[in-house]
């Protein structure tokens, strides 16, 4: 809570300051390096206080390649599965390519930045696919997963890691989507023990929403 705590006042205080000294670019490049700056506050604040981040709980490091080959592999098997829930769930979901598409514009910026500046791709995309996939492996996989595991049975503690990742997502569309994707990886971090692995996998699948964004909707 300490770390919470200090970490969302240090971005706070940093945004507050991007706002001041980025007055001179336009209102969106502006608003996406405000969240550039407060994620990356996010990152290095929580990074701080769990120190060294190599080792539990936070767990970024490399351990194989046999690791990172396999954590892909295991992304596209969720991929597939998510994709079938949703045909099966059409029903309640609607429109299979509707909601691809629905969930590209909620979860990506390629709709959000139609026709904006090129400087705001530019700080807004790494922001997308590095950025916050880095903060929520760190928050999500590595603190969250490890406190859960301390009160609950594996098990257990992966499927409410999970629940809260998918809240955090704020979409019912895209709840599911998340919630599966983030069983996978939470299984991942604490079979090999890191979240270098479940970051590739969270860092391939926002790039693969991305890809899918930018094809729906165009860019400037």
């Amino acid at each position: 809570m300490a770390a919470l705590g200090t970490a969302v006042g240090a971005s706070a205080v940093t945004g507050a300051l991007s706002y001041v000294l980025f007055r001179f670019l336009d209102s969106s490049s502006r608003s996406q390096a405000i969240v550039f700056i407060v994620y990356t506050t996010l990152v290095v604040t929580l990074c701080a206080f769990f120190r060294p981040v190599a080792k539990a709980p936070i767990g970024l490091r490399f351990t194989s390649l046999k690791h990172l080959l396999a954590s892909v592999g295991l992304l596209i098997a969720t991929l597939a599965v998510t994709a079938l829930f949703y045909r099966l769930m059409s029903p309640v979901f609607g429109d299979f390519f509707g909601l691809v598409r629905q969930i590209a514009a909620f979860a990506t910026d390629a709709k959000r930045l139609q026709g904006q500046p090129v400087m705001a791709w530019i700080i807004a995309t790494p922001r997308g696919v590095l950025l916050v996939p880095l903060f929520e492996e760190v928050l999500f996989r590595g603190l969250l997963l490890a406190w859960l595991r301390k009160h609950l049975r594996e098990n257990l503690a992966v499927i409410s890691m999970a629940a809260l990742f998918a809240l955090e997502h704020g979409s019912f569309a895209v709840a599911p989507y998340a919630f599966l994707l983030g069983i996978t990886m939470g299984y991942v971090k604490l079979r090999t023990g890191s979240i270098l692995n479940t970051f590739a996998m969270h860092f391939l699948n926002n790039v693969f929403l991305l890809a899918i964004g930018l094809k729906l909707f165009g860019h400037s």
